[in-house]
């Protein structure tokens, strides 16, 4: 009996040694003190575990929930094991067809652009090339067409089961045909200060026939921690700014160039300097510095044998010499994800109590420079 106590005894000390000099690998590989290149090059050499055979499945799990997340706001309804879906653009017109929604672009292109930062959850290491006008992922597949019908700029279909009930085409319309008198409570490149954070924000999209988007670096996201065997306890940052509102920014500053000037001599102008939000947007614009910024992440935890695992992909957004580029990195078992610059951001409509929640520090169009606001 003695004996077989010792034998148990040694075949435990030996598998927790096993463990121990695994995780003490893992944590001595350096990846908390790597730049995010050497990190990536890194995970991308250790390949897939080789008893690990679910790993594409899981790819396309958390790609699928990248999707859908670009679509809808999701949201768990507790204890009940369902969801509820509510579409992130676009309004219902008509009452007859309530699962249509209809949002403003000008122009086929830029239907097409609009069309493209719904889809770049899908985007691989080439970036958007690999990605058409018809996609399935999961249970998702859309279908987008430019131009169409007399006072449509594209069309863009949307087949699920999940949202049958909720929403099946979105519809792209100049604002010209738009069958409402509507202004967005915030106009474009206005500049506003929370009043109940102290927080500034800089409006990247009006609210007409869509949410608005305020983009601050000041605050709102917040640490999100993980424990894995692998990497011991780590951190992501959640409710950062999600790629399409990056997308923005860097479509405004390729193509309303006169605007943006206008507003970063505001920015310089009322904004301390000590603001994280006036110091970001200088670096990225009068000093082009190459900029990573943290948008999103999708995860499934998992075991691989004995250790707790976290399978991550983590999108970000690049800025290079005021450049936009968005891109995905996925990490799993040893490999620890590389934190970039985080941000927050927050969506409008045209029912939002501006007056009540935010202060004008700069508003485009006001009377003279001087005292704008």
């Amino acid at each position: 009996m003695k004996k077989n106590m010792i034998t148990t005894a040694v075949a435990i000390m030996a598998l927790t040694a096993a463990i121990t000099v695994m995780t003490s690998c893992s944590k001595d590989d350096g990846l908390d003190g790597m730049g995010l290149q050497q990190s990536e090059a890194m995970s991308q050499n250790q390949g897939q575990e080789p008893d690990d055979p679910n790993l594409l499945m899981i790819r396309e799990e958390l790609k699928t929930q990248m999707l859908m997340s670009a679509i809808c706001d999701v949201d768990s309804v507790p204890g009940s094991g369902t969801a509820t879906y509510t579409p992130r653009v676009g309004k219902v017109l008509y009452s007859a067809t309530p699962t249509v929604y209809y949002t403003v672009a000008d122009t086929p292109e830029e239907a097409e652009a609009y069309y493209y930062d719904i889809v770049s959850a899908l985007q691989d290491s080439t970036g958007m090339a690999s990605i058409g006008h018809a996609v399935m992922q999961g249970d998702i597949r859309l279908t987008f067409t430019p131009g169409g019908a007399a006072n449509e700029t594209g069309r863009l279909v949307i087949d699920c089961p999940r949202l049958r009930d909720v929403i099946t085409t979105l519809v792209y319309v100049p604002k010209a045909a738009w069958p409402e008198n509507i202004s967005s409570p915030i106009p474009f490149m206005s500049l506003v200060k929370e009043k109940s954070t102290g927080h500034i924000f800089l409006c990247l999209r009006e609210a007409f026939g869509c949410q608005g988007i305020l983009l601050t670096f000041d605050g709102g996201w917040i640490d999100d921690r993980f424990e894995s065997d692998w990497q011991g306890t780590f951190y992501m940052k959640k409710y950062c700014a999600k790629q399409e509102v990056f997308n923005c920014l860097g479509r405004a500053i390729e193509t309303r160039g006169t605007a943006v000037a206008e507003m970063m001599q505001m920015v310089c102008d009322r904004i301390p300097g000590e603001n994280t939000t006036r110091r970001t947007l200088g670096k990225l614009y009068y000093e082009r510095k190459t900029m990573d910024f943290d948008c999103d992440y999708s995860y499934r935890k998992g075991r691989w044998w004995l250790a707790t695992n976290y399978y991550i992909d983590l999108y970000k957004a690049k800025f290079e010499n005021r450049k936009y580029t968005g891109y995905k990195k996925h990490y799993e078992h040893k490999s620890r994800p590389s934190l970039s610059i985080p941000s927050f951001a927050i969506y409008f409509n045209a029912q939002t109590p501006v007056n009540d929640l935010y202060e004008y520090i700069y508003k485009p169009g006001s009377s003279t420079k001087k005292n704008r606001g």
